[in-house]
């Protein structure tokens, strides 16, 4: 758990970690904000190649009504990452889900908000 916590420190604007395990398999799942990039992404691991896993990241600005969806990453290697658009100058919100073999394991409880 150390070294996990050592790895997220690292990330910038790191939202959640969320621990699951499937079929004796950890899955972990990131949403957060990169601020060098500037962008938001939703990031599934693994730590066996196990399954098929799946990620994605929506995203508001500030002042639309309108709610971004980036393509649903998926992959049965060791991670997937969705990524939005680049969004240096703007401020709003994100939203992340991740998926195991196809079935949507988990949705953010809170839009994450941004400012890049």
């Amino acid at each position: 758990m150390k070294k996990l916590i050592t790895s997220m420190t690292l990330i910038l604007g790191l939202s959640m970690t969320m621990l699951t395990n499937v079929a004796a398999d950890t899955i972990t799942f990131v949403h957060g904000n990169n601020g060098t990039s500037k962008y938001c992404y939703a990031e599934t691991k693994q730590q066996k190649a196990n399954h098929t896993l799946g990620a994605q990241i929506t995203w508001q600005v500030s002042g639309s009504n309108t709610v971004y969806y980036a393509s649903r990453a998926s992959g049965t290697g060791a991670s997937v990452t969705s990524k939005s658009k680049n969004l240096k100058g703007k401020k709003g919100k994100s939203f992340g889900y991740y998926y195991v073999d196809g079935k949507l394991k988990h949705e953010s409880t809170a839009w994450m908000n941004f400012k890049f």
